[in-house]
């Protein structure tokens, strides 16, 4: 596409892409001018994105009509012509982006983009048309999943910080790595493609550093595998079900951030290798870790426990991870490896006219939250070290630059591996002489806006929103938090 730039009658510059003007030859600040005049919103939006608005003229016109709200320049034109012009707060440039709709969710944030505006300048709608139009469905699902985000938020928010009062208050022992783990580690999720590495995985399990997440844990135990660890992130109560088995297992450590449901008991027997969140939404858990004194490993929040558990693996293994169990998309049949806790659970309640085949019918269909799981996985740069174990059989999807071997590849690697001395971690016992404390500020910063908005944030970025209700949600978290001092007392 050829690009020509001539001056304009008033002395500033316009272009042409195969003999289109995407400017007004004439005046193109007051064609902008007139641009925004025309653009109409219910609200004040803090950020605007404009597709390919080419040279910046209308820039200034939106921050000057929507109280200087952040503007995020989407070009379509990859060209270092317009970079003299650049007044926009963020630069976009859409073809080489490989998910948008990812990329718009991670950056900007789910509360920004739901208080956000797209418009589309006239030209780049009648050039890239059909580009176009893709972005808008990838912006229009990037806000579908900010509101699931902030509704979870909102849900789960609260949940949070009464994990990390139980953390804090709970937690007797602590773990750290002490040396770089040399030897392969295998990260074991739940996948019924897990089946067939088991009996590889159990013969060798002293060569290769294992990681159980938590939904894999029964399945491990019941083959006589011992993990080295077990990860668990999710905040909500039945998570703590996958853990029950730790009980016979108190030197297991578990992974976990402060904000990770964990029963009460095995916080108090299991060390506890704690990792914090490495964003700015999680700032409240990481100030109450560090005024308990309780140093964790930097982690990246993700939706799925396995996206975590690959970043963490990542910066503590120096040779190859395995990723067993990693299916992420509907299988036949149960979409995990028997045994499992919570369908042992289910299981109970079966019937003749509600049995297993009726109760697991819906999961075999693919999710939502198993398609945003296999993007996220997809769209990782290429490292030679991360391997998942795949056989053709489970294999309904690949997984972007991650390398895939069979399990029985997987079992003449570990098999042809030498013996591992396991001992990579180091233990502290944990001193509670400042818990009270720690409730107090809990308290104090419970009364500012900055950790209220933080654990209600749908109360505060709606145009409805009630002060009172707001208020007597505060007091009674307050009157939690104090049951909690008490108890440390």
């Amino acid at each position: 596409m050829e690009i020509q730039i001539i001056e304009t009658k008033d002395g500033l510059k316009t272009f042409s892409l195969d003999n289109v003007f995407f400017h007004s030859k004439y005046s193109p600040v007051k064609e902008a001018e007139r641009f925004v005049e025309a653009a109409t919103l219910p609200y004040t939006p803090k950020l605007i994105f404009l597709i390919e608005p080419g040279f910046a003229y209308c820039h200034e016109f939106f921050k000057k009509k929507f109280n200087g709200c952040e503007l995020a320049a989407i070009r379509l034109i990859d060209s270092n012509l317009f970079v003299s012009a650049n007044k926009s707060d963020y630069e976009i440039n859409y073809d080489k982006i490989i998910n948008f709709r990812n990329y718009l969710v991670n950056t900007f944030g789910e509360e920004k983009l739901l208080g956000s505006a797209i418009f589309i300048w006239p030209a780049a709608q009648n050039i890239f048309n059909e580009k176009v139009q893709k972005i808008l469905l990838e912006y229009k699902e990037a806000l579908n999943q900010s509101k699931t985000l902030l509704v979870t938020r909102q849900f789960f928010e609260k949940k949070w910080l009464l994990n990390s009062c139980n953390f804090i208050l709970h937690t007797k022992k602590t773990a750290r790595v002490n040396t770089k783990i040399s030897c392969p580690l295998v990260i074991c999720a739940s996948g019924p493609s897990l089946e067939p590495c088991l009996k590889s995985l159990e013969k060798n399990q002293n060569k290769v550093f294992i990681i159980s997440l938590s939904s894999s844990l029964k399945a491990l135990l019941d083959h006589k595998i011992i993990p080295d660890a077990v990860m668990t992130t999710d905040g909500g109560y039945w998570a703590g079900e996958h853990l029950k088995a730790l009980k016979a297992y108190k030197e297991i450590p578990i992974i976990c951030s402060s904000e990770s449901y964990v029963p009460k008991k095995l916080l108090a027997q299991n060390p506890i290798l704690t990792i914090e969140y490495d964003d700015s939404s999680s700032f409240i858990s990481n100030e109450i870790l560090k005024k308990s004194c309780i140093t964790g490993y930097k982690a990246l929040r993700n939706p799925t426990v396995s996206g975590t558990a690959l970043y963490f693996a990542d910066n503590i293994c120096d040779s190859q991870i395995y990723f067993l169990g990693l299916d992420l998309h509907e299988q036949p049949g149960l979409q995990h490896t028997k045994p499992n806790e919570l369908e042992i659970n289910n299981s109970l309640k079966d019937n003749r006219l509600k049995n297993s085949l009726t109760r697991n019918c819906t999961s075999m269909f693919n999710t939502q939250s198993l398609r945003i799981y296999e993007e996220w996985f997809s769209s990782l740069e290429y490292k030679k070290n991360i391997i998942r174990v795949m056989d053709l059989q489970f294999k309904r999807n690949s997984l972007g630059n991650i390398n895939e071997i069979s399990s029985s590849d997987f079992d003449k690697r570990i098999c042809a591996l030498d013996k591992t001395n396991k001992q990579f971690f180091v233990f502290n016992e944990r001193s509670f002489t400042n818990t009270k404390a720690v409730f107090d500020y809990i308290i104090k910063q419970l009364e500012s806006e900055k950790w209220q908005h933080q654990i209600f944030p749908a109360d505060f970025i709606s145009f409805s929103s009630d002060k009172e209700r707001l208020n007597a949600k505060i007091c009674k978290l307050i009157e939690k938090i104090g049951k909690f001092k008490n108890a440390a007392e």
